[in-house]
């Protein structure tokens, strides 16, 4: 291991199989913390994700034979961070491996001293929003990635739940042959979110079970200048606090004070339980225009129709930056994007109840326009929609799926100005939001379906 300073901290310099990895002083704390639960806490950018597959990829190389976990809200959230970043660091570094696509598991191969022949140690990837799915397997050491979003609509508390439930699978030994490993360890990474139990068991009281590293944005000496910049011209106040210098605070001005996550958010069971029994009958399509460094964002409606009024069920998100409307080479963009999307939901027997998009972006309209897409008409008021938003969930008749991360930061994020003005950031799925909901509420809904 090597060790050098520089204008920004040390970096720690690991090598595997030749090829450095450079870990800054924090990061290194996290992966060579020694206490039974460790908690990465920071801003946007600090590296928790490195930081937590770091420690099963250096354990496979160096106890053949061992076991790992690394859970995340939901098997989407885990397939599109942890595992990308795990295969990301085992081709880079040349580390022999197989991914056992539809199992969710990586086999890495590392020759064992004792036996003399390669043995196989597995990581296994998995969504933690029914951690019960976890309680027949034994692991040597665990992650859990964005824990403070395990929150459900029936238990606040169900990422504490989840993470007691992972530790007690955890051994010190290979449960076939007895081989002793190192003692069990459980490595968290996530952002605040409030002052919620994770900051009251690792920050406020904490157990003597848990550790607590803390980051902030600024820390990260890997990180580009303008970048940060970018960032504190998006966050103000005590979001630039919480997303920013990763502190666990409350919004002053916060808009959607009504906004409950652990009343609002629906398992992605709870939906597909809707749309398999008909409750969910109609969908509608919510679309914010984006490149970068705003995001491009689509947001997928289910409706629920009880005595003539509507229920939203925010079922699907697509939030993405550097997608091009039309990719003339082949390549991916939005069209093809929401193509897909129009497909995947007309098979499922919903009906379709139009797209809602921002009117005032025409040269993006005329290109929906020209692929066949026609888009309703919408209205732009973002007063009048915010407080049908507020409204709607108010009324419990506005629910998103908890696969649904970035709108639900959103939810926490939007905000006041002190002299009174929205804050323009941090808007992309609440302008999705409005213009579907807001829109649609405004017009004759038993007229609107009896010409669709």
């Amino acid at each position: 291991m090597e060790i050098k300073k520089t204008p920004s901290g040390i970096i720690h310099t690991i090598r595997i199989n030749g090829k450095p990895i450079e870990l800054y002083d924090k990061q290194y704390d996290f992966v060579t913390s020694q206490s039974p639960n460790t908690l990465f806490n920071g801003g946007i950018g600090t590296g928790k994700s490195v930081g937590l597959v770091v420690p099963p990829v250096l354990g496979s190389l160096i106890y053949p034979g061992s076991r790992y976990l690394l859970g995340s809200p939901t098997l989407k959230m885990a397939k599109g961070a942890t595992l990308q970043k795990f295969l990301e660091i085992v081709s880079e570094y040349n580390i022999p491996y197989d991914y056992l696509e539809s199992k969710y598991q990586i086999i890495i191969y590392s020759k064992s001293e004792k036996f003399g022949k390669y043995k196989e140690s597995t990581t296994f990837f998995t969504g933690l929003d029914n951690y019960d799915r976890v309680r027949g397997w034994e692991y040597n050491m665990a992650g859990i990635d964005e824990i403070n979003y395990l929150q459900t609509k029936a238990n606040p508390n169900r990422g504490k739940e989840a993470m007691n439930v992972v530790n007690g699978r955890l051994r010190y030994q290979d449960p076939a042959t007895k081989e002793k490993f190192f003692p069990s360890k459980l490595y968290i990474a996530s952002s605040p979110r409030g002052k919620n139990w994770l900051y009251g068991d690792f920050y406020k009281n904490p157990l003597m079970s848990n550790r607590m590293i803390h980051a902030t944005s600024y820390e990260n000496p890997f990180l580009d200048r303008q970048y940060l910049y970018n960032l504190e011209q998006q966050y103000k106040g005590n979001a630039y606090a919480q997303e920013l210098l990763g502190q666990f605070t409350s919004y002053e001005g916060m808009i959607f004070d009504i906004w409950k996550p652990d009343i609002h958010t629906v398992s992605q069971e709870v939906i597909n339980k809707k749309i398999r029994e008909k409750s969910i009958t109609h969908f509608a399509i919510g679309k914010d225009w984006g490149y970068d460094p705003d995001p491009g964002v689509t947001l997928i409606f289910g409706i629920e129709f009880i005595q003539g009024q509507a229920n939203y069920y925010l079922i699907e998100e697509v939030y993405e930056t550097k997608i091009h409307t039309v990719n003339h080479s082949g390549g991916r963009d939005w069209i093809k994007i929401d193509r897909d999307l129009l497909r995947k939901y007309k098979s499922m027997g919903l009906a379709y109840l139009g797209m809602y998009a921002d009117k005032s972006q025409k040269s993006y309209r005329e290109q929906y326009e020209d692929a066949g897409f026609f888009l309703e008409d919408v209205d732009n008021g973002i007063e009048a929609g915010v407080r049908t938003l507020h409204s709607f969930l108010g009324a419990g008749r506005f629910f998103i799926c908890s696969n649904c991360t970035n709108t639900i930061k959103e939810l926490d994020l939007y905000q006041r100005m002190p002299n009174g003005q929205i804050l323009d950031a941090w808007n992309h799925s609440i302008d999705s939001c409005r213009y579907v909901i807001h829109s649609r509420e405004k017009l004759n809904i038993q007229h609107l379906l009896k010409n669709k």
